[in-house]
């Protein structure tokens, strides 16, 4: 399990990793498999090659494509030189995409090739007229070869091969600090237009390192990520819970209730997180079909209240010992979570308890603790609130 340190970057969960378990397997994608120092030496690459491009501190990069092995590179590439991930989901349309890279001010998007029927190069065509911050734009996959204006992934990769030897790498590598701002994700909220949640190295590191030490994670584990990395619950307890503890991380494109458990047969997945209906609708396809779920040990559910009854046909028939945990996006994301070790009752039928070192209350309007039974309003703060 991870040790308590809270001045630890993003990328300095990876640098770690690269070192002390540079063969340990850090991302399985189809049949390509990447080794923890695989994945730190494209990292470096690619942070590299956004350097050589103009992307600097505070730079706001942003990130619209699917659950790709590129997406985990560039999220600990813009994190090694000080810039900040802007995540872009991939159901925006282009209304929606102009407004978060023009209220972001980001200079880069970094995107793919037409990808389950989504042309994000057609959608950014469209509003780059009305977005002149928008410099740079990186395609992972096919570039048509009359678009001189876009970069292809790779040539950035080859633009950073020299990292060792680049100064301005190693000073970029120097100079980020654990409470700069890495992340920008933006949330509905409950009026107006969407808000940008900033939220810092700190921030995201101690939030995944308080739930690793709830799912008693080790290297061991292989962690099966079906939610969008564009979220929260993708990004930070997905892909940074992961790099807590070198574990293995076996990230899909979408949710396909079959195609998530082959991979928990195939893979050993032992960790599966998800939201309700996902559980759901995988417990559905055992109803008919045989695959083995044996290595599940837990993960997390949120996003939506967990009925009792899919908590229990998810421990009784997946055998996962799921945490039931809340959360939300300005909190990175997650603010309480039943233990493991919690008696039956309470995991069935609560959220569980604040994580260590976060202060949580329910009040009434006027601030005030509102008595157990009363409805309220839940307030927190601690080391993972919002900067």
């Amino acid at each position: 399990m991870a040790y308590k340190d809270y001045n630890l970057t993003i990328s300095d969960l990876l640098e770690r990793d690269a070192m002390v378990f540079p063969t340990k397997e850090a991302v399985v994608v189809g049949d390509r498999r990447y080794s923890y120092f695989d994945l730190n030496e494209e990292a470096n690459r690619m942070a590299a090659g956004l350097l050589k491009m103009g992307v600097n501190r505070d730079d706001k990069v942003a990130i619209w494509m699917h659950n790709l092995y590129e997406w985990v590179v560039a999220w600990f590439a813009v994190a090694k030189i000080g810039a900040v991930v802007v995540p872009m989901d991939t159901w925006y349309k282009p209304s929606e995409a102009e407004y978060i890279l023009g209220h972001s001010e980001s200079i880069c998007v970094i995107t793919s090739e037409e990808t389950e029927g989504i042309d994000f190069i057609s959608m950014i065509d469209a509003v780059s007229p009305r977005l002149p911050n928008v410099e740079h734009v990186i395609v992972v996959g096919r570039v048509p070869r009359a678009r001189k204006d876009l970069t292809p992934y790779q040539s950035l990769l080859q633009w950073g091969r020299g990292w060792k030897d680049s100064m301005s790498f190693q000073e970029a590598i120097r100079v980020k600090g654990v409470d700069d701002v890495a992340f920008i994700l933006y949330t509905s909220g409950t009026t107006g237009k969407p808000k940008g949640a900033m939220l810092t190295h700190r921030n995201i590191t101690s939030n995944a390192i308080e739930v690793d030490l709830v799912l008693r994670i080790t290297r061991d584990d292989r962690i099966l990520i079906p939610v969008p990395f564009s979220h929260a619950f993708g990004s930070i307890l997905g892909i940074t819970l992961a790099a807590v503890n070198a574990a293995t991380m076996v990230p899909t494109i979408g949710f396909d209730p079959e195609e998530a458990l082959r991979l928990i047969d195939r893979e050993g997945i032992t960790i599966c997180h998800g939201v309700p209906t996902m559980f759901i609708r995988m417990l559905n396809v055992l109803e008919h079909r045989e695959y083995s779920t044996e290595t599940l040990r837990t993960g997390i559910v949120a996003g939506a209240p967990c009925p009792r009854e899919v908590m229990e046909d998810v421990m009784g028939r997946m055998g996962c010992n799921l945490s039931n945990a809340y959360g939300e996006t300005e909190a990175g994301p997650i603010i309480t979570a039943n233990r493991l070790d919690d008696p039956l009752e309470k995991r069935l039928t609560t959220v569980g308890r604040p994580l260590p070192g976060l202060e949580a209350h329910i009040v009434d309007d006027d601030n005030r603790f509102v008595e157990q039974g009363e409805v309220g309003e839940i307030v927190a703060r601690g080391v993972n609130i919002m900067k």
